[in-house]
């Protein structure tokens, strides 16, 4: 990944719209981040494997065989056997997940149909969920959902893993350190690096998880 480990940081802010240029830009070998000035467009083409979206920040049109909208905190899987073209009137933040062969997604996950992430996984009511929303060799994309006052224990993981807040607050512990996140904000967290994460409030988030 290329952004910088133990600090939170905002994609959409440090990455600024350049009028009249769409920018990609690496997040790893099967993601990447879309930047879509005001009137950029993403001409009709057809893909030759599955793609997941997520927006980050914006919004943008998605035209197959009928016109969706996805605005921020929504994804959409891209189908096969339709070409898509995107666009977009006022700005748009994505990021592109390659879909692998090996690639496991709830039944929920529809191909070629908009959803909120909220609308995928339910209330935490006094607990944490967590459910997968992409499983294949090199990764794993999950949305977690915690109620104010719970929280994750302290671990490291096995590989890198990238932080989006959807919505609320939290603090992270990161090798000893606080740091507080809230709603579109990031935070990277290296392989072994030791740290847990408190909700101040309901708070929304998505893990993309190296293996």
């Amino acid at each position: 990944m290329k952004e910088t480990a133990g600090k939170v940081f905002s994609i959409a802010k440090e990455n600024p719209l350049i009028p009249g240029c769409t920018i990609t830009k690496e997040l790893n070998a099967d993601a990447t981040y879309y930047f879509l000035a005001q009137y950029g467009d993403i001409k009709a083409e057809r893909y030759e494997n599955e793609k997941l979206i997520m927006v980050i920040d914006g919004r943008m049109d998605v035209q197959t065989d009928q016109n969706q909208e996805l605005t921020k905190g929504m994804v959409f899987v891209i189908p096969t056997d339709q070409s898509v073209h995107m666009s977009t009137g006022t700005g748009c933040i994505f990021t592109m997940f390659e879909i692998k062969d090996d690639a496991q997604m709830p039944a929920d996950l529809k191909k070629n149909t908009a959803l909120a992430l909220a609308d995928l996984i339910p209330q935490a009511q006094g607990s944490v969920v967590n459910k997968d929303l992409l499983t294949q060799a090199g990764g794993k994309l999950c949305v977690m959902r915690l109620d104010a006052g719970t929280e994750l224990k302290e671990h490291a993981a096995d590989g890198d893993a990238l932080l989006f807040a959807v919505e609320g607050e939290a603090t992270i512990t990161y090798e000893g350190k606080e740091f507080a996140i809230r709603h579109d904000e990031s935070f990277l967290f290296a392989k072994g690096a030791v740290h847990a994460l408190k909700a101040k409030e309901p708070f929304t988030m998505v893990l993309w998880m190296e293996d």
